[in-house]
């Protein structure tokens, strides 16, 4: 993995799990899926918006889905996620976090405030990954893995011209090197 330094990665189920019963929000506003809120009217988009980061904030697990050493493999990482930029701070600035060596933050997170969309449009995904690249002046993207958890995130980083692994490949990567460092 020596070949990348920089890493883009999805928030939930990716770097974390947060325990969210996204059925239970689904059928409170009836939505079809989660990301289906965008196309509310303003005034309800809000409401939603607002409930479910709420239930994010409230369902953080300071606990990673891999090795939290893997996150030093590379120079910097950036977090693109659907999930809201204020639960994705909280998750790293907690305090568990940081009493168990979490030296390692991302530089940048793009979350739906930001992205203002759901990242399941090519575009929207497109325009997450411009904001975080903007941000480290000396790279492109044949430096830049990007980590994510759904088929569309890969084929879209694919699509891009960035390297990409799902969070399953990207552990059992990471536990390889692990044993060839020992």
């Amino acid at each position: 993995m020596s070949t990348w330094e920089y890493a883009i990665f999805d928030f939930d189920g990716t770097i974390s799990n947060l325990r969210v019963d996204w059925d239970k929000i689904r059928e409170k506003f009836s939505l079809r899926k989660v990301s289906d809120f965008w196309f509310m009217e303003n005034y309800k988009k809000q409401e939603v918006m607002e409930y479910i980061s709420q239930r994010e904030i409230d369902g953080i697990e300071c606990r990673l889905n891999f090795e939290k050493s893997a996150l030093s493999l590379f120079r910097e990482f950036g977090v693109l996620s659907n999930n809201s930029e204020k639960c994705i701070g909280i998750f790293f600035s907690n305090e568990i976090w940081q009493l168990t060596g979490g030296i390692n933050v991302p530089k940048v997170v793009v979350g739906r405030e930001s992205l203002k969309g759901s990242k399941e449009d090519r575009k929207i995904f497109e325009k997450g990954i411009n904001m975080i690249l903007s941000n480290w002046t000396d790279t492109n993207v044949n430096k830049c893995l990007y980590v994510g958890d759904q088929n569309y995130e890969i084929a879209y980083a694919q699509e891009l011209g960035l390297s990409s692994l799902s969070i399953s490949a990207f552990r059992f990567q990471v536990q390889a090197k692990s044993l060839s460092d020992n």
